[in-house]
């Protein structure tokens, strides 16, 4: 018998890079949870436009037992930029599983199908076991069925031959199942708890401090209502500040908005994207936090600010309704596909239709700065731990992996 560490190489679909640094967070904190009791080797593939190397790798040594190998290729354009970025994606992959000398005892991907094709290959070539982590909001919001036949049928061609499959929140779990036919396991993600926690308490600044993390994909996260309903609910309270942090691909148009509206710049701040240090710093001092998007699988930054013992305002998007409750939070429909006024779609820039929960969000904003000191830090913090703290969501992951 031996002691020997199992060696698992994980192919995440999303994890931190030059990039974005806060892509797929959640993927690399639960992996460097389990640097204690496995060894993982990271692999992670990205595009970069105009970037002069097919092919430039960057490798981290974060500990002996983890390591991230980051495989950049060039984003190709033209009419045949698709099969010529699956060919690079695939290329990359394999620049990164070929410096990996010691023996894998497994693969492990998070969320399939393009990230899984080498721990295919090695299944069939090899027998090495693979796993499954599904977090894409796709399942929820239909655009799986929206793809094609042939995606569909590979989809669940990769997904059967895995060892084992988990899905991050029960909503996911069911939808998972009745898109594919397969059943999961139910693992929820990290929530990190810091050692500050900061009890609410405004005696000294009049100012109430709003926080909302996101990327700026407006369809997704509906950041242009949450600012009309900001801007309503600040004519009636200008003590209201509200700090957005994520950047992607509206973040221009959303701070267009933000100047429209006439938002005075003292009460809204953009910082752009943060690392997580930055972004649990900015929970611990905000007074309370808001998510508005319209599908959420988990809802990671939901938790951590809940974590960080701050209530929150949030819509009805599937994963986090799973630990959210009236000590806790203020729960508001998504966006329905009722029309706003035009002259306010006009405002948004065309980036959505439907802004229809706008007047929910600004009731619960109001009611929420009036009532947020009453809320219980150190009771909202204890009950997310004891749900995804370390100890908890660490013990589901070892025993996953030895399924």
């Amino acid at each position: 018998m031996t002691n020997r560490r199992k060696h698992i190489v994980a192919l995440p679909r999303w994890y931190p890079n030059k990039t974005d640094i806060q892509l797929g967070i959640f993927n690399q904190r639960q992996l460097l949870l389990l640097k204690e009791d496995l060894i993982i080797t990271v692999i992670y593939v990205q595009p970069v436009e105009d970037q002069i190397a097919k092919f430039e790798q960057v490798t981290e040594r974060i500990s002996n037992t983890f390591t991230e190998r980051i495989i950049y290729y060039r984003n190709a354009k033209g009419p045949f930029r698709k099969i010529t970025n699956f060919i690079r994606f695939n290329r990359a992959q394999n620049v990164g599983i070929a410096k990996v000398k010691e023996k894998i005892d497994a693969f492990y991907v998070q969320v399939p199908y393009r990230t899984a094709l080498p721990a295919y290959r090695s299944f069939r070539k090899f027998k090495t076991p693979f796993y499954i982590t599904e977090h894409w909001s796709g399942h929820l919001n239909g655009l799986y069925q929206k793809k094609n036949k042939l995606d569909q049928c590979l989809f669940r061609f990769i997904v059967k031959r895995a060892k084992s499959i988990s899905t991050v929140s029960p909503a996911l779990q069911k939808a998972f199942t009745e898109n594919t036919g397969f059943d999961s396991i139910l693992i929820p993600n990290l929530i990190e708890k810091t050692n500050q926690l900061s009890q609410i308490n405004k005696v000294s600044s009049s100012v109430i401090r709003i926080l909302s993390v996101g990327d700026m994909v407006d369809k997704i996260k509906n950041q242009s209502s949450l600012l009309i309903a900001f801007s309503e609910a600040l004519k009636e309270d200008p003590n209201l500040h509200l700090t957005l942090i994520g950047g992607g691909p509206d973040e221009d148009k959303i701070k267009q908005m933000a100047n429209e509206l006439m938002i005075p710049t003292q009460n809204i701040l953009f910082t752009g994207r943060q690392n997580h240090t930055a972004v649990l710093k900015a929970m611990h001092s905000c007074d309370f936090y808001i998510c508005n998007s319209r599908h959420e699988t988990f809802g990671m930054t939901i938790a951590e600010a809940l974590m960080s013992g701050k209530p929150v305002i949030s819509t009805k998007c599937g994963g986090p309704e799973e630990f959210l409750d009236p000590s806790n939070c203020l729960l508001i429909p998504v966006a329905g596909t009722g029309k706003i006024d035009p002259a306010l779609f006009k405002l948004t820039g065309g980036m959505n239709k439907d802004q229809s929960n706008y007047p929910e969000l600004f009731h619960a904003i109001k009611t929420m700065a009036m009532s947020f000191q009453n809320y219980n830090s150190t009771e909202i913090s204890e009950k997310i731990e004891a749900q995804f703290g370390e100890d908890v969501i660490r013990q589901k992951w070892l025993a996953f992996f030895e399924s």
